[in-house]
């Protein structure tokens, strides 16, 4: 065999080798790079776990329950388990038509929600009754309130008072709703075929702080993040996935935190007093139309 023949068949033989070799070095640091990630992710976890088992509870609303004035609550004996329902119950929502959100049925011993994430109210047993429906975000809904002791809890008991067993309130208070929430939900109440008697709304706070956080009158609440969530599943926004993972991670949390501790966040750019009365004029004439 001649030199050159020699040469031809050395180097045959030497590439698959190669491409073998080059792919044993892929393979190994792309182990690296996901037990890198993986320990990384459990790291954090750790810490977060420590975090709380160093606080003790770690509850937030054992803080919250211990700030509130001795004389808010003459009964104080419920207010720990209350609470922890009351926001268990307005953070178990989901997904609704037309509405984005609605609150899941839930079962306590302060807070309960029906098949439909209704509020349970105080009620007399009623025939005929006149029908009062009242809408409203989480003041209406109840937030830090036994189901008895509601707003419309508490319109029932007065109105039996006066009319017996001749007045029936229910309670469409839901979470963060702002006022043409509530009305979508009436228009869809309506078409399944309920008729009340009586409508009241108690609205203001939600519909404000949603202008001002969307800086637009009309919105509901963190709109932003219907957008980023319609868009996620989106096969052209494949980066809009793999950004919203990463942030549901421990990892990118601990980091995002340790980010707000060294420079705090950053503040939105003021609204001039124009863009302010625009907010509120929209805000209320948005409501004097509905």
């Amino acid at each position: 065999m001649s030199p050159v023949m020699l040469l031809s068949a050395n180097e045959g033989e030497s590439r698959p080798m190669r491409l073998q070799f080059a792919l044993k070095l892929v393979c190994l640091n792309l182990s690296l790079l996901v037990s890198g990630v993986i320990l990384l992710e459990l790291g954090a976890y750790i810490y977060y776990m420590a975090r709380v088992a160093i606080s003790g509870s770690g509850d937030e609303i054992a803080a919250w329950v211990d700030a509130i004035p001795t004389d808010a609550y003459p009964d104080r004996a419920w207010l720990m388990t209350g609470f922890r329902e009351s926001f268990e119950a307005l953070g178990g929502t989901q997904w609704a038509p037309y509405v984005a959100w609605r609150e899941k049925p839930f079962s306590g011993r302060y807070v309960n929600l029906d098949g439909n994430g209704l509020r349970r109210t105080w009620n007399t047993p009623a025939t005929q009754p006149v029908e009062i429906y009242v809408f409203g975000g989480s003041t209406m809904w109840g937030t830090g309130a036994r189901d008895d002791h509601t707003i419309p809890s508490a319109l029932s008991k007065m109105l039996a008072q006066v009319f017996p067993s001749r007045v029936r309130v229910t309670n469409f208070g839901q979470g963060g709703y702002v006022n043409t929430q509530e009305m979508i939900l009436l228009f869809r109440e309506l078409q399944r075929g309920s008729r009340p008697d009586i409508l009241i709304f108690y609205d203001g706070y939600n519909d404000t702080f949603a202008a001002f956080q969307n800086r637009a009158a009309g919105m509901p609440q963190n709109e932003n993040k219907r957008i980023q969530e319609f868009n996620i599943l989106n096969r052209s926004r494949t980066r809009d996935f793999c950004w919203e993972v990463l942030k549901r991670s421990n990892f990118y949390n601990l980091m995002e935190g340790v980010h707000t501790k060294l420079f705090g966040t950053k503040p939105l750019p003021p609204l001039s007093p124009e863009m302010q009365n625009q907010l509120v004029v929209g805000v209320l004439q948005n409501y004097s139309m509905n």
